[in-house]
């Protein structure tokens, strides 16, 4: 939990609320890790707009050391707090999200605009459309209450405990250092050539990420060593000593630049026009294929062979690593 901060802010400006004291502010995202990651934006933007308020972050617990330093939030939760919310911002909007809404006492709430139809007007028909980034979907919700947002790039607060701790698991090694991401939650988010990329690097030191069960699939990978199933804060931080990361359209993958490391993107089955493009010092592979986008969320079985994934070579990622390093 983070400590808490004075929680009484007057709105000001052009708000339809400005004569109202905003006591307690409620934002619920509840996961996946890129989504919460890329919510950075939009708590750097409310923060900024009600500087003294009780902001509480309601997210699954294991995104909660992600959080442990970051003074954006005042709270971080798994559990409905028992509380009169001035305001609260569904920025999940699911059945599992409405759900916690019925149970929630707030003065106001506010969603997003997940551009739903949009997203599956291009699964079925392959038209690409055009998009607002996922940061700029949450952050724009700020508009209903009268407040101009900024487009900041996403940005993880790194506790001081976690970077000493990276640096010394570090230490031994030789840079540069590259980090690998080879897991995903669909099999057409991932890469199936990391063990050629890795044995084709001949200098510094590769690192492996991934939660537990990613081990048993991956670490007959070449490298210097994994990290795998641990602590979120600890990752960010190992990550932020990263020279170059390389992964998939995945959370690890969105950690990687919001902590400012070099990163590089690989796209499978889905596609940057759905909003989840890597920013700050980044680049990504996408193939135009005729098949793509196949869904929202990716897919375990391809009748193609997931030819959207075996079409990007080696050698193209290499050659992206190579300009980083």
């Amino acid at each position: 939990m983070v400590e808490h901060l004075p929680c009484t802010q007057e709105v000001s400006g052009s708000s339809p609320l400005a004569s109202i004291f905003i006591m307690e502010i409620g934002v619920l995202r509840l996961s996946s890790m890129g989504d919460v990651v890329l919510l950075t934006p939009f708590l750097r933007n409310l923060r900024e707009s009600f500087p003294e308020a009780n902001i509480t972050l309601l997210t699954e617990e294991k995104y909660h050391s992600l959080f442990r330093c970051d003074k954006r939030v005042n709270d971080v939760t798994d559990i409905i707090p028992e509380k009169i919310f001035d305001i609260f911002f569904d920025l999940h909007r699911t059945k599992k999200s409405s759900r916690i809404i019925k149970k929630t006492q707030a003065e106001r709430f506010f969603n997003i605009n997940k551009e739903d139809l949009k997203r599956v007007t291009m699964v079925l028909t392959k038209i690409r459309l055009k998009i607002p980034h996922v940061t700029e979907r949450y952050s724009r919700v700020l508009s209903e209450l009268g407040i101009k947002y900024k487009k900041y790039l996403p940005e993880i607060h790194l506790c001081e405990e976690d970077k000493i701790k990276a640096k010394k698991i570090l230490k031994a090694f030789k840079r540069p250092f590259i980090a690998l991401f080879p897991g995903a939650g669909r099999r057409s988010r991932e890469w199936p050539f990391y063990s050629v990329l890795a044995a084709k690097i001949d200098r510094g030191s590769v690192f492996l990420f991934g939660d537990k069960d990613d081990k048993k699939r991956f670490s007959s990978i070449p490298s210097s060593g994994g990290f795998w199933g641990a602590d979120l804060g600890l990752v960010s931080a190992l990550i932020a000593e990263m020279d170059v990361s390389i992964g998939g359209d995945t959370g690890l993958t969105h950690i990687s630049y919001s902590v400012g490391t070099n990163t590089i993107q690989i796209y499978g089955s889905s596609i940057p026009e759905s909003g989840f493009y890597p920013l700050g010092n980044s680049v990504y592979i996408s193939k135009n294929l005729p098949c793509k986008p196949c869904s929202l969320h990716g897919v375990n079985f391809c009748p193609f062979g997931y030819a959207c994934l075996r079409s990007i070579g080696v050698n193209e990622v290499y050659k992206k690593l190579r300009a980083f390093l």
